[in-house]
């Protein structure tokens, strides 16, 4: 878990001064949310909580939504 913590500390002392400095306020909205959800998931993933995989719900979405699925 130590690791996890110090990897996306490095990842936000490098990324995230350059959108401070450059005022661009919706962009560093996004990169915030991607590192947050990022974060979470790893630090999940470090402490031994199973997670499920996304490609279940990509495919429930493609067939169920948007009727993209194979006939078998």
């Amino acid at each position: 878990m130590p690791y996890v913590i110090l990897i996306f500390l490095i990842i936000s002392f490098i990324d995230l001064p350059d959108l401070i400095k450059g005022n661009s306020k919706k962009e560093l909205m996004v990169v915030c949310s991607i590192l947050c959800f990022g974060f979470v998931l790893s630090s999940l993933y470090a402490l031994g909580i199973d997670l499920p995989s996304p490609l279940v719900g990509i495919e429930n979405f493609l067939r169920d939504v948007l009727n993209l699925g194979y006939k078998k």
